[in-house]
């Protein structure tokens, strides 16, 4: 378990929760959904990355509530959303399913958050049988009272059944134990809410590997589908192969 936590831990460093607010100034209890967002450093950028769904969704919501802010928070305590608008979008991309932001937020908004380095371009895509590793936000697990809320965390250990030209998928083909932090096992859980959350494999050395990003799933008991960050440029723009209508040139 200490070994566990230490990967949650470091996991839970290079993502964080994005949500929609019904006006700038609104509590947390009218907080209407999350998903999870990437903190990545491409080395000449360092971006924020969700699911082009999640992005989608909020536009949506924006139609109902014209003052609408989607927003995302890195540090404890209290302090103001750090909003995310359409300035700051990079990319997006409905088949691929990834939206990029920019990102120029840095000392102490970042809390104890980190952008995540990628070291090496084009981003390579993982094996099946490989084991991955995710955490994000599920909105079931999100707290509310007054002006105070918490976004709490889910983390989990899967294996890659197959890597096909568009999507990492993440089979249940074995049964799946979910545990709560004391190590009693609980059912399982409604993953609505880790959108976009960051998947990793592991290195020789213990590090991770950046190679995903979470797409689709039921719960935490069905099929996990991601999206691949071999999508992702250096630039924060988004590489569209062959097979896409618009494929990049």
């Amino acid at each position: 378990y200490l070994f566990d936590f230490a990967d949650e831990a470091e996991m839970l460093t290079h993502c964080a929760p994005i949500f929609f607010l019904p006006r700038s100034a609104s509590l947390p209890t009218s907080i209407r959904t999350n998903g999870t967002a990437a903190l990545i450093d491409t080395g000449i950028r360092r971006i924020l990355v969700t699911c082009e769904h999640v992005w989608s969704e909020f536009l949506k919501f924006r139609l109902e509530y014209s003052e609408a802010r989607l927003a995302t928070v890195f540090r404890y305590g209290h302090g103001s959303p750090i909003q995310i608008n359409e300035a700051l979008l990079i990319d997006c991309d409905e088949e691929l399913d990834l939206a990029v932001f920019d990102v120029g937020v840095s000392g102490e908004a970042l809390g104890f958050k980190a952008f995540y380095k990628i070291h090496r371009f084009p981003v390579a895509d993982p094996r099946p049988r490989q084991p991955i590793s995710f955490v994000g936000f599920p909105g079931v697990a999100r707290r509310a009272s007054g002006v105070r809320g918490q976004f709490g965390y889910a983390s989990f250990g899967l294996t890659v059944s197959d890597v096909s030209y568009s999507r990492i998928i993440l089979a249940n083909t074995d049964p799946r134990i979910l545990r709560d932090n004391a190590g009693n096992e609980v059912p399982p859980i409604d993953v609505g809410g880790m959108s976009g959350a960051p998947a990793y494999t592991r290195t020789s050395s213990g590090g991770f590997n950046l190679v995903g990003f979470v797409r689709a799933g039921d719960n935490s008991n069905s099929d996990i589908r991601l999206s691949k960050a071999s999508f992702l440029r250096k630039d924060g723009s988004l590489f569209r192969p062959c097979w896409h209508r618009c494929p990049s040139g």
